[in-house]
């Protein structure tokens, strides 16, 4: 499926749009492709995304990610060793089907072997950014790429993260490679 088959806004407010429905999980389950530069990342945005996310992982997709070097603790033990917590999928077609089936609530206990078997699997990639001299790195920002070579990309407020789509007055503006848009170059 295309993106171009989707309605999107040019702009997602929280409190007026809901961010993550409306926006992340249409546009992640036509995508092949998601990078994503932002501020702060924990493994509890892959649980809200799962149903989105199971569209980019059944898609032959991955997402690579840039975040700060401020990282949640217990994340931070997944990244350490993956295979310490990748350990309830035998398959990715299971893993796929978890990420649809299951309720939010399991997802989100389900989260840290969620990310394991994603880094496990070269589904998701993850940098980390040291900027030189004071300050973090805090740039919101991500991309998409679709079957069809579409884009769409957004910039603005967001983290990936639960506060940042739902909890905080957050906004974002939309960009897509086709129509007239300067912002994204395809070629």
């Amino acid at each position: 499926m295309s993106f171009r088959d989707l309605d999107l806004k040019v702009q997602y407010i929280s409190g007026v749009d809901n961010l993550v429905k409306d926006f992340y999980l249409p546009v992640l389950s036509r995508s092949v492709l998601y990078q994503r530069r932002t501020g702060y990342f924990n493994s509890r945005a892959l649980a809200m995304a799962a149903r989105g996310l199971s569209g980019l992982i059944s898609n032959g997709g991955k997402m690579q990610m840039i975040c700060s070097v401020e990282l949640d603790a217990a994340d931070m033990e997944v990244y350490r060793d993956p295979s310490k917590h990748a350990k309830f999928i035998e398959g990715q077609a299971k893993l796929v089907a978890k990420m649809m089936e299951e309720p939010y609530d399991q997802l989100e206990k389900d989260r840290f072997s969620i990310l394991a078997e994603m880094l496990s699997r070269g589904l998701l990639e993850i940098k980390v950014a040291f900027p030189d001299g004071s300050g973090i790195f805090h740039e919101k920002a991500g991309i998409f790429k679709d079957e069809a070579g579409n884009f769409v990309a957004f910039n603005g407020s967001d983290n990936e993260t639960p506060g940042g789509w739902l909890h905080n007055t957050e906004s974002f503006h939309v960009f897509r490679s086709w129509g007239e848009n300067d912002h994204i170059l395809s070629e």
